[in-house]
């Protein structure tokens, strides 16, 4: 987008900050003590999406950089997803998942626009 001068300017990144810091949180409570893999995928999956907008922030290419915009919204989708089960296993209460899935939302809403607007760059120089 114009005028960013870092990934951690983006809406994008600071949406996705968000749910990875709060899903962080939530792993910590005492009944995810028992489930190690759903532990390591969710954080996995947070991280991955913060991860993967940094990234693309640095590739040249709009094409390239849309690329892992798109990765990042799927990580955010497999965070709402392994909230959900872990909300139907009881381990994540009801508020909680409803409030780290909107922030979840917002960030891959946010993704989809500045891929919209790299998609555009891209039309440019062809």
């Amino acid at each position: 987008m114009p005028g960013l001068r870092t990934h951690l300017d983006s809406d994008a990144y600071k949406l996705a900050d968000e749910v990875r810091r709060r899903v962080h949180r939530v792993v910590k409570q005492p009944a995810f003590r028992t489930d190690f893999d759903l532990v390591r995928q969710i954080l996995k999956s947070s991280n991955s999406a913060c991860a993967n907008i940094a990234e693309g922030f640095s590739r040249f290419l709009p094409r390239d950089h849309a690329q892992f915009l798109r990765i990042a919204k799927a990580s955010l989708s497999e965070t709402i997803e392994h909230l959900t089960d872990a909300h139907g296993r009881g381990l994540v209460d009801r508020e909680a998942l409803l409030t780290i899935a909107s922030f979840a939302r917002r960030s891959r809403g946010a993704c989809t626009q500045w891929i919209r607007y790299l998609e555009g760059c891209d039309r440019d120089k062809t």
